[in-house]
């Protein structure tokens, strides 16, 4: 959908702040303007999940990338938030994120990215229960549950636009 088609000020007001913002871009958002409700919505749990919450939105920017690299979404993996960029992300640290490693030096990043991993793998029991048990060590029970919704955001994202056969 075309920016100059959308009349819902809701929408218009997610567009420009996904402009200032990044991760996600505004193209993302023209493509969920088919639905204004659902773009709004959308736009909402994204920054609740993304840039809300206890967990520093660097640590939830890491594993977005990590995420988009998994599932193979090059214009995902691409894109760097403002704001983490603000708050000193820098390539280096992103490469450090990338597999099979995932080597970061900080082990609450690190933590976050073997769940968010382990949840694209679709892991196992067992996995599972060696990644939650690196959780608990690193994270409280609420911090866990906001990492966890925002890799379902972000992994739903990537899967959602495939679905929808979307070049974005």
């Amino acid at each position: 959908m075309a920016r100059e088609e959308i009349r819902d000020a809701g929408v218009l007001e997610v567009l420009d702040r996904a402009e200032r913002q990044s991760a996600p871009k505004p193209a993302w958002y023209l493509m969920l303007a088919h639905s204004p409700e659902m773009a709004k919505a959308y736009a909402a749990y994204w920054d609740a999940t993304h840039r809300g919450g206890q967990v520093p939105h660097k640590t939830k920017e890491l594993m977005r990338i990590l995420i988009a690299d998994l599932l193979d979404c090059a214009f995902c993996a691409q894109q760097r938030s403002t704001q983490a960029l603000d708050e000193g992300l820098e390539e280096q640290e992103v490469q450090a994120c990338t597999m099979p490693s995932i080597e970061h030096p900080d082990p609450r990043v690190r933590a976050a990215l073997h769940y968010a991993r382990a949840l694209v793998a679709d892991a196992g029991r067992e996995e599972c229960d060696r990644v939650y048990a690196e959780l608990k060590e690193h994270y409280s029970e609420a911090e866990i549950v906001e990492l966890g919704c925002f890799a379902a955001i972000a992994i739903g994202g990537v899967k959602l636009s495939r679905s929808l056969n979307v070049e974005i």
